[in-house]
């Protein structure tokens, strides 16, 4: 079978489907974006949203920093909690050993 000669017509025709299939990816593609551009917000709607915020942001820091100093004075107060409530438990052990050993002694029944 002959081979069919290209005329430079041919490559023209050949050469504006492929630039209108091109073209037409490419506003298909700046649709898609555009989509994603629709929820979006603007710069003056972000800095509306900031000013509306600061009050909010202001309570929640000094709420932070008050409950961070409560915190710290209970840390403080549990130290040495700690250590009478383990003197405590120690005393209560060597209380109830001298006690069975008392009782042993005695002849008391447990």
């Amino acid at each position: 079978m002959a081979k069919k000669k290209i005329t430079t017509e041919d490559l023209a025709i050949e050469i504006r489907k492929g630039f209108a299939k091109n073209r037409a990816e490419v506003e298909d593609l700046a649709v898609m974006i555009n989509r994603g551009f629709e929820n979006t917000v603007s710069k003056r709607e972000f800095t509306d949203f900031k000013e509306e915020t600061k009050g909010f942001q202001k309570v929640t820091l000094e709420e932070f920093g008050r409950l961070n100093a409560e915190i710290h004075d209970i840390k403080i107060a549990l130290g040495p909690l700690a250590r009478i409530a383990g003197d405590h438990e120690r005393e209560i052990q060597e209380l109830r050993f001298r006690m069975h050993r008392l009782e042993r002694k005695v002849g008391l029944p447990k």
